[in-house]
């Protein structure tokens, strides 16, 4: 069976296969955010929209839909937690390694998720030098 792309080491159908396949949402922010890094790595680009809200939802949307020119080649998550005042927003913390144009680059990025009507969304995310 297939390892899933996001880093946890299990295999996709029982990872984030269950979430893009089968229609279930993550039960956090950070298997969310894994679920998407999954989503970027199989170009499934209407799973990238449809768990966005908010700023980030509206900038996607300015932009248009563009298909993958980036190979994804690993996620480490550096920090996953809820907001000890607000348990309907959470954060994580990750740096993902991509290769584009035969280079290599880092995208090392603080998202912000919000849960809403029973489903977690990416609402923004700030980028870390």
């Amino acid at each position: 069976m297939k390892e899933c792309p996001c880093g946890w080491g299990h295999p996709y159908r029982e990872c984030c296969g269950k979430y893009l396949e089968e229609k279930l949402f993550p039960e956090t922010p950070e298997a969310l955010m894994r679920s998407r890094y999954t989503a970027f790595v199989n170009n499934r680009l209407d799973y990238i929209e449809q768990t966005m809200s908010g700023p980030a939802l509206r900038r996607y949307q300015e932009q248009g839909t563009k298909s993958a020119t980036v190979e994804w080649c690993g996620l480490e998550v550096v920090q996953a937690f809820q907001d000890p005042e607000n348990s309907a927003i959470g954060y994580v913390e990750f740096i993902a390694h991509y290769r584009s144009n035969g280079v290599d680059g880092i995208l090392h990025e603080k998202s912000q998720f919000q849960y809403d009507n029973h489903q977690w969304f990416y609402v923004d995310g700030q980028w870390i030098n």
